[in-house]
């Protein structure tokens, strides 16, 4: 008897610079290598990026992330595969639209980077998360301009 393997969305982003696409491909290699050793479908999942945008700013600009929240609602995938929190959601508006798809559609978020999963049952824990690595974020971008 066969399993049918889980279909998921893969998201990845990275941030303005030189070698954006350079890194996009490694974040994509490393969430593919992750499906396998997890029994996830990567050949069958579904694959959203963004490049050179910046997800403090909110949605717009952000295709990969926009298409991302549309297919939640065809009910498309039910977990989110993404490297870092922080590639997926830091502005409210984003974070917002994120939370609100998770409760109304039962997603799942899996942060392979550390292999901690959020569900619609844990929401507090995914807001606690994104807020905190949002937090980070800027605590390392104040030192850095103070150092300056």
């Amino acid at each position: 008897m066969s399993t049918t393997k889980e279909k998921v969305a893969i998201y990845a982003r990275v941030s303005p610079g030189g070698d954006a696409t350079e890194r996009l491909e490694k974040q994509l290699n490393a969430l593919v290598k992750y499906c396998y050793e997890s029994g996830y479908d990567p050949d069958g999942s579904f694959i959203y990026t963004d490049i050179a945008t910046a997800a403090g700013r909110g949605i717009e600009g952000r295709l990969g992330f926009t298409s991302l929240i549309e297919d939640t609602e065809e009910k498309k995938f039910k977990t989110i595969l993404v490297w870092g929190l922080d590639r997926l959601a830091r502005s409210a508006e984003s974070r917002g639209h994120l939370i609100h798809a998770v409760k109304k559609y039962r997603l799942k978020i899996v942060d392979a980077s550390t292999a901690t999963f959020f569900s619609y049952r844990k929401m507090l824990p995914l807001s606690f998360a994104l807020a905190f690595t949002m937090d980070k974020k800027r605590a390392r971008r104040r030192a850095h301009h103070e150092q300056r």
